[in-house]
């Protein structure tokens, strides 16, 4: 089957940093399923997937302008870090969802750094 617009596709995945270290995979458990063509993944490799045949292996590398977009300062809000009560212990890097299920990253001292325009859902 070829992966093409409206068609239900699975796939197993392994995001890494440029450093090579994993930030997410769906190794050991049950691929991503999605529609082609509906902007469920990230642009990039929605368009890399196209055409794909079933069965096809794919190595990727990403700009960020086809991934989760690049960084905008101005979108960062920073919030104390009482607003974190009853998460655990607080350490520099730790990612937290929030509303509309966006995902909050740069743990600081006391506050944290939200990123408003990252979609990771």
């Amino acid at each position: 089957m070829e992966i093409t617009a409206d068609r239900v596709v699975t796939i197993h995945y392994t995001l890494k940093d440029d450093a090579g270290a994993v930030l997410d995979s769906s190794a050991g458990g049950e691929p991503l399923a999605y529609i082609q063509g509906h902007g469920n993944l990230v642009p990039g490799l929605e368009k890399a997937l196209e055409g794909k045949q079933d069965g096809a292996s794919l190595d990727l590398s990403l700009p960020p302008a086809d991934g989760y977009g690049v960084r905008d300062e101005a979108l960062v809000q920073r919030v104390p870090k009482r607003t974190l009560q009853g998460s655990g212990e607080i350490k520099k890097g730790m990612q937290f969802s929030g509303p509309h299920r966006r995902r909050h990253a740069l743990v600081h001292r006391d506050r944290r750094g939200r990123r408003h325009d990252h979609p990771g859902r």
